[in-house]
């Protein structure tokens, strides 16, 4: 029988503001075994991550910060309480004993500092190694997790790597002394699906490697059905259901859990094409992207003498009509972006033409895109980074028509109110400030933003990837209904599959800043025919109907397979395999 490693009891966590006590976490009670994953799972807010932070003593160390309960590490049959451990003593159970993987890997490691010089700092703190030890430790964790060329990144910057080259650092970073416990918080929100699948796959087999238990925050629930053996669910600091995973996906107890089950967007169930254009009129072509190329230089060496260039968008087309969505999927780095800040002329492009509503945008002026880009509007990823956070509500959805010189002072409420409307939300958010809103509240206010010009063609970048999967729904579900309303066009750019299913009309696979694939939503998806973009749906976690954990190891397990998997010739052309259906061969 597996041993217990973690046994939490009344875990009672409190916040003391000058307005309130806010009770985060009340009366949580659950244990954590020997080489399993416990997931635990619920919307922002509902006490998830300050949990994991008191079983690192991350919280109850300030004066406004009142811990009580018992947290029992089980290390060699002695058993240690956490909660009663003195700053030093605590200091040495982290990272040796009880490690952690943060969300945002960008945010966790020093931009100024090179990995393997990270890695030795870590090692510095909890051991006596020499230089030439600690480099081979480094080297063979970065190897365990399946880094490539390991001597070669440890001097490299976090910068030059990717997101899933970051967060494999970070895992390597936390495994260095072979802890008990890890605990990985939102490990995978931000990533491709090609790339979660490669780090979930990473964690399972450090599970079977080292023998970790590992407590696994999220709030994707077919990531859970995928890698959990446990599964706690919590809503407003309670802990509102405890079972196996199986258990939680055929037998939900609480309304709660069945809602955040009910909420995750399914591939194979959400194609609504004809729903979304069946009261569209106006389907004249609104942007047509020519042969876009767009190359990025940068000098290497010591004199900066060598120059390196990267084709981040290579000779890429397509079209969009008015009233229809465009989703662009791809890893991160296949241009998905760059190509979108070139439709809106935000960078410029070497080679191509783009055409916007008749008119060639690079014949132009600068004052002739200005006026241009009142109908193109952005809607990105971090709502709270694109909001000033000085301005409240009502300046910061009508600032787009000020800035254009529509409206005065006298007016600005009322527009202010109409665009709240808009979005459903009411006049009592007026005179509130990004921080006093919840993620998805901050989202419909960007989207207020973007309307107020009344634009043809929205880019939305990533919007929904930070946002909780029930409110990720209602946002779905506000942009379609936007859509019809105004005859939108979205430029939806998503590493969501399942999402990209239900809102798109067209969808375009992008690759090493080549368009792999492009067609109509049910002929990509359902019918594809690049290897790219069979491999990005092999990738999408699912919820089946049998719930258990199932610990696949995916066949493509690096980039670098990857990469030799799909080359780029010039003699690459494009086959037609329908009028609207097209892909790279």
């Amino acid at each position: 029988m597996p041993r217990t490693v973690l046994d939490i009891k009344d875990l009672s966590i409190t916040f003391q503001t000058d307005e309130s006590t806010v009770e985060a976490v009340k009366k949580i009670s659950f244990d954590v075994t020997e080489g399993e994953v416990c997931a635990i799972v619920g919307e922002s807010g509902s006490g998830k991550s300050v949990t994991a932070q008191s079983i690192l003593g991350l919280v109850g160390r300030n004066q406004n910060e009142f811990v009580s309960g018992s947290i029992q590490l089980i290390d060699s049959e002695n058993s240690i309480d956490l909660l009663k451990l003195k700053e030093k003593e605590i200091q040495k159970v982290r990272g040796r004993k009880i490690s952690m993987i943060f969300q945002e890997p960008m945010t966790s490691l020093h931009p100024m500092y090179r990995v393997g010089d990270q890695l030795g700092e870590a090692i510095k703190v909890h051991s006596k190694l020499s230089k030439d030890e600690s480099e081979r430790l480094i080297i063979e964790v970065l190897d365990q997790v399946m880094i490539s060329r390991p001597k070669e990144i440890i001097n490299d910057y976090p910068h030059s790597l990717s997101g899933g080259m970051r967060q494999r650092v970070m895992i390597a970073m936390a495994i260095l002394f072979r802890p008990r416990v890890l605990i990985a918080d939102e490990p995978t929100t931000a990533l491709d699906v090609t790339i979660q699948n490669e780090i979930l796959s990473l964690i399972l087999k450090l599970i079977d490697e080292i023998k970790l238990s590992v407590i696994f925050i999220t709030h994707d629930m077919s990531v859970v059905s995928e890698i959990a053996d446990q599964v706690l669910v919590m809503k407003n600091g309670h802990l509102v259901e405890k079972n196996t995973v199986a258990e939680i996906f055929t037998k939900p107890e609480e309304e709660y859990t069945k809602n955040l089950i009910k909420a995750v967007p399914i591939f194979g169930k959400n194609f609504q094409n004809e729903k979304l254009g069946k009261n569209l009129k106006d389907k004249t072509l609104l942007l047509e992207v020519k042969g876009v190329t767009k190359t990025f230089t940068k000098r290497n060496g010591f004199f900066k003498k060598s120059i390196v260039t990267n084709k981040a968008v290579d000779n890429v087309s397509l079209n969009l009509k008015s009233g229809e969505t465009l989703s662009i999927v791809g890893e991160s780095g296949s241009g998905k972006t760059t190509l979108a800040r070139c439709i809106t002329h935000l960078i410029k492009y070497e080679k191509g033409e783009i055409v916007f509503n008749g008119e060639n945008l690079k014949n132009k002026t600068k004052n002739e895109l200005n006026a241009t880009r009142r109908e193109i509007q952005f809607i990105f990823q971090d709502p709270y980074a694109s909001l000033n956070p000085r301005m409240p509500v009502n300046y910061l959805v009508t600032e787009p028509l000020f800035i254009h010189n529509e409206i005065g002072q006298k007016t600005n409420l009322k527009n202010a109110l109409d665009l709240l409307n808009e979005v459903k939300l009411n006049e009592t958010f007026l005179n509130r400030y990004p921080h006093e809103l919840s993620g998805g509240q901050r989202q419909r206010i960007c989207i207020a933003r973007a309307l107020a010009l009344k634009p043809k063609l929205i880019v939305a970048d990533e919007p929904l990837s930070a946002l909780d999967v029930t409110i990720q729904a209602q946002i779905i579900d506000l942009l379609m209904e936007l859509q019809l309303k105004y005859n939108l066009s979205y430029l939806f750019i998503s590493h969501d599959l399942a999402v990209v299913e239900k809102i798109s009309h067209y969808v375009g696979v992008m690759f090493k800043g080549n368009l792999v694939e492009y067609g109509k939503t049910n002929e990509v998806l359902y019918n594809p025919k690049h290897s790219y973009t069979k491999m990005l749906l092999a990738s999408i976690p699912t919820i089946e109907k049998d719930r258990q954990a199932k610990r696949i190891r995916k066949k493509y397990s690096t980039k670098e397979d990857l990469g030799k998997m799909l080359e780029f010739s010039k003699n690459d052309q494009y086959i037609r395999v329908t009028d609207n259906h097209f892909y790279l061969n």
